[in-house]
């Protein structure tokens, strides 16, 4: 086996670089367009500017050419997908950044591709009763828009939905030409991207070697000859750099999801803990004990767990014990129980707050225990 060698980058010694997220899961990016429907209408904008005296340039005038609720109804079904999600993913890049890339643990995989093939199902649907029912949608537009409307501004349905390209629009670059947006379908064929359209893109995370070519170095590498812009860098100062990159965004993903467990998990015993003080059967409606919320709380318990059997997370006696004490509680109560019996629910909250304070007493100890 060739010997491993030490890379250094801008000072930084770098000894077994490598990752290991890529073992754990994988990386989602969903992809979603819906077409807004809302067109400019310049000569309604020059009419207003004539009428108050205005400046036409600072003015912007639109109108809906299709019933509004049409687009939001696509929009707000891709928001639920990302909601329900949610409790199994966790952006990669940055965690205020959504849509983007998503961790997904492999435990979490089926539970995340059934939400996505529900979601496909019900987009693909209603894209295609869309299609077909578009020129009523066009005929109650004309009569909503009187003389507004414009029929040139309505799409053909044939450019709805995605679809491969043909041999003759290949052989001739008409996606080129036409500036259509393509993509490679999953039967690796280039699709023409429609107007609506969806898709869920899986990647590996990143994965550096641990064992190191000899290969990959440049004889001539020296370890003081750093890396810099000014001067072309050899094959392992440049090695050396990804590699620095690539640990660094792991470390940086590692702390945010990290933060983010016991976040989630401390947020949720505070809200079964609130509620069990909270609750007034005289008085139901001013706090409210939902039907979801042990439910919620058992599937934010689930994936913290998953996440620290998966050795996503690092050893954390503390973070292991509060879920052992919540899994405990939460066994064999129902909502039922804690709404009927004011004694359950002080225990239920007691016992909850101790499992809080597992992760609560001392959390940068915690925290570091996670990050390894």
């Amino acid at each position: 086996m060739p010997k491993k060698k030490k890379i250094y980058s801008d000072g930084v010694q770098i000894d077994n670089a490598h990752t290991s997220l890529a073992d754990l899961g994988g990386l989602l990016k969903v992809t979603s367009v819906v077409p807004t429907f809302v067109k400019s209408d310049a000569e309604a904008r020059d009419y207003l500017a004539t009428k108050y005296q205005a400046d036409a340039d600072w003015l912007k005038v639109s109108k809906n050419i299709i019933d509004s609720k049409i687009p939001k109804k696509f929009n707000n079904r891709v928001r639920n997908f990302h909601h329900a999600i949610d409790k199994y993913s966790f952006p990669f890049d940055n965690p205020n950044e959504k849509g983007k890339q998503l961790f997904v643990l492999t435990a979490h995989f089926e539970r995340v591709m059934l939400e996505y093939d529900s979601l496909a199902d019900e987009f693909n649907q209603w894209v295609r009763d869309f299609a077909e029912n578009f020129d009523q949608y066009v005929a109650d537009a004309q009569q909503s828009l009187g003389g507004r409307f414009d029929v040139d501004l309505y799409p053909s349905v044939e450019d709805f939905a995605d679809r491969p390209l043909t041999q003759e629009e290949l052989d001739n670059s008409t996606a080129y030409y036409k500036k259509w947006k393509i993509f490679e379908g999953k039967d690796g064929q280039t699709w023409k991207q429609g107007l609506f359209h969806l898709r869920a893109d899986w990647s590996q995370a990143p994965y550096i070697e641990e064992e190191l070519d000899d290969s990959v170095f440049d004889e001539r590498f020296r370890k003081n000859d750093h890396y810099s812009s000014w001067k072309k860098p050899s094959q392992s100062q440049l090695f050396a750099k990804i590699s620095e990159t690539q640990r660094r965004k792991e470390s940086d993903f590692r702390q945010n999801i990290a933060k983010n467990s016991l976040d989630v998990l401390s947020s949720g015993l505070d809200a079964v803990i609130d509620a069990c003080i909270n609750y007034n059967p005289k008085d139901k409606k001013s706090a409210p004990f939902r039907n979801t919320l042990l439910t919620n709380l058992s599937e934010t318990v689930q994936v913290v767990e998953d996440r620290l059997e998966s050795n996503l997370l690092g050893d954390s006696e503390n973070l292991t014990k509060s879920i052992e004490k919540a899994k405990q509680v939460l066994n064999g109560v129902t909502v039922q129980n804690l709404r009927e019996d004011d004694s359950k629910r002080k225990e239920v909250a007691d016992k909850l707050s101790d499992a809080k304070d597992e992760i609560t007493d001392d959390e940068i100890a915690n925290f570091q225990d996670l990050v390894g």
